[in-house]
C-alpha cells in the first residue's frame, strides 16, 4: 500500500483518506514483517497524507483468528498489538479512528462467522459492520 500510496491516493486530491492496513503483512503475504515494520509503513501513509493535507482516519485490524493460506501464522497476538497501537497513534496524532475490531471479534479474537467467508475477509455482512462504526467518523468529522 505504501508503494501505492502516491499514485492511489496523494495523486486523487482526497479530502481524507480511509486507511486499513496489516493484516496481509501479519500473513506474510510478500515475506516476514515484524510489527516494527508495519507500524513504519503506517506511519508514513500517514505522513505523507498528512504532509498533502488530507485528512486520515485510521481502522483498527480486522480480526482473524487463522490464515487458511498461511497455517503456521498466529495472528491473534499480533492483530492485538498492532490494534493497540494503532489506537494510540491515532489518539496521539489526533487522527479519525474507526475501531472496528470490536464489534466484528469473537471473544477469542477471530472474525465473526456471519462477517466473513474465509475468516479473514469481511463479505457484505462484515463490511455493513466496518461502515456503520466508520460512517460517524466520516460524517461527524471527528478528527
Amino acid at each position: 500500500m505504501l508503494l501505492r500510496f502516491q499514485q492511489d491516493v496523494i495523486a486523487l486530491h482526497p479530502s481524507t483518506v480511509v486507511i486499513l492496513a496489516g493484516t496481509n503483512d501479519v500473513a506474510g503475504n510478500n515475506g516476514p514483517a515484524s510489527d516494527e515494520e508495519i507500524e513504519a509503513n503506517l506511519l508514513s501513509m500517514i505522513e505523507l497524507a498528512q504532509h498533502h493535507h488530507i485528512r486520515v482516519v485510521l481502522l483498527t485490524l480486522v480480526p482473524a483468528a487463522h490464515y487458511p493460506w498461511a497455517d503456521k501464522v498466529q495472528p491473534v497476538p499480533r492483530i492485538a498489538a498492532l490494534n493497540t497501537w494503532i489506537r494510540a497513534e491515532a489518539a496521539r496524532e489526533h487522527l479519525g479512528l474507526a475501531d472496528v475490531f470490536p464489534a466484528m471479534a469473537t471473544p477469542e479474537g477471530a472474525l465473526l462467522g456471519d462477517l466473513g467467508d474465509d475468516g479473514v475477509h469481511p463479505n457484505p455482512a462484515g463490511y455493513a459492520v466496518i461502515a456503520k462504526v466508520l460512517e460517524p467518523v466520516l460524517m461527524g468529522g471527528q478528527r
